[in-house]
């Protein structure tokens, strides 16, 4: 079992509301070993937002990630 949390930080001045995230995981050769995607119901200007997520995967040679939105359906 593994765990995977993320800190998200609003630097702007707007607060956002229903922000969709796909957060990658990758080894060291940069393949992707899973992915996670959040939605973050509202996020205040200057705010945070924190998630996690419990996985059934060893995730022991995760080295890096990313973040990025994901468009709305």
């Amino acid at each position: 079992l593994s765990t995977v949390a993320a800190r998200l930080k609003n630097n702007s001045d707007q607060a956002y509301e229903n922000v969709n995230l796909r957060i990658s995981l990758f080894d060291k050769d940069n393949n992707e070993i899973t992915f996670l995607d959040y939605k973050i119901d509202k996020i205040e200007a200057n705010g945070e937002a924190a998630t996690h997520a419990a996985l059934k995967k060893d995730l022991s040679n995760c080295v890096n990630y990313s973040i990025a939105l994901k468009k709305s359906n």
